[in-house]
């Protein structure tokens, strides 16, 4: 039966499945703290998970990550933590992350997500529970954040602390008396002094360099205890099986010649397609000024006194054919 199923979905219905069943039996926070929420997508060296109740071990590539775990980050350390719904955390150096709360329904893609936040950086990637308002609440020490359909950097790091909705919906931020402020355009920052001053403002180069600063750590090598040099690399046989083939000999394709347009003139005149009603009033017209021409004859005529050829009844004109 489970052979049918993403590992996705199977994490997401047990773990939604879990919170209404598990509460009721002893030992449910066990079961609740062994439940997989995502996992370690991208690990650098130097960083960490603390499972509910267990020891701290260094966290690698692949690695589970469970309800309830803290994940830390040395000076060197960097963690993306990739949940079931989508949503990813990219923990920073010097970063302090737990995961509270996984809900997730994947045939609705329903559910709630609920960590703190408590030092360091962090960017937020928002995963289809980011789509509904409340869905994803990010707790920190100077009040609750939520992240709807978007893209932040969280960092705490820099003196006044800055969040920044990078892409998406809105970003609010609820403080401990209750009060909520709220970016609802990209590209805007909300600052919170030492203090608690609070500011509103457009992002800055600063504040991205800020927390790029921590995201990317000159000291990080992808995880590798001893990088390969270049000559290294020359050496490995791993050129010949790529940097080494032969080029592929594509030229772009040569300009197409000019084409000439054809003069009205020359155009055959049964491709001119003119609509029926203008057929119609046309022929209507033409019938009717031969009608008339036909019965006031030619000849001299007293033409308002004068004489002269011209129509009966004084004075030719044209008809208005009304086109």
């Amino acid at each position: 039966m489970f052979t049918h199923w993403t590992k996705s979905r199977f994490l997401g219905v047990l773990f939604s499945v879990g919170w209404f069943i598990v509460c009721d039996f002893p030992g449910w926070q066990k079961f609740a703290a062994a439940t997989e929420v995502g996992v370690a997508a991208a690990v650098n060296s130097d960083a960490f998970g603390t499972p509910p109740g267990g020891a701290r071990n260094t966290k690698i590539l692949g690695d589970n990550v469970i309800y309830n775990e803290r994940i830390e980050t040395g000076g060197s350390g960097l963690v993306q933590v990739l949940l079931v719904d989508g949503s990813t955390f990219t923990v920073g150096s010097n970063s302090d992350l737990v995961i509270d709360e996984f809900v997730y329904d994947p045939d609705s893609g329903s559910g709630k997500l609920v960590t703190t936040f408590s030092k360091g950086v962090v960017r937020f990637v928002g995963g289809r529970l980011s789509k509904k308002r409340g869905g994803v609440t990010v707790n920190t020490p100077v009040g609750t954040i939520g992240i709807r359909g978007g893209i932040a950097n969280l960092n705490l790091g820099t003196d006044p602390w800055v969040f920044s909705l990078l892409f998406g919906k809105d970003l609010t931020i609820t403080g401990p008396d209750g009060q909520v402020y709220r970016i609802h355009q990209a590209g805007y920052t909300l600052t919170i002094g030492p203090n608690g001053e609070l500011e509103i403002r457009k992002t800055t180069q600063a504040d991205l360099a800020a927390a790029q600063a921590g995201l990317t750590n000159p000291a990080q090598n992808g995880g590798s205890q001893n990088p390969p040099t270049n000559n290294q690399i020359a050496g490995s046989g791993l050129p010949g099986v790529n940097s080494n083939l032969g080029g592929a000999n594509a030229p772009p394709p040569s300009k197409p010649s000019p084409v000439e347009s054809t003069l009205l003139r020359d155009v055959d005149g049964n491709i001119i397609q003119i609509p029926q009603a203008t057929q119609d009033r046309l022929r209507n017209i033409l019938e009717n000024s031969q009608d008339n021409s036909s019965s006031m004859g030619s000849g001299s005529g007293s033409g308002g006194g004068g004489s002269g050829s011209g129509s009966g009844g004084g004075g030719g004109g044209s008809p208005d054919y009304g086109l």
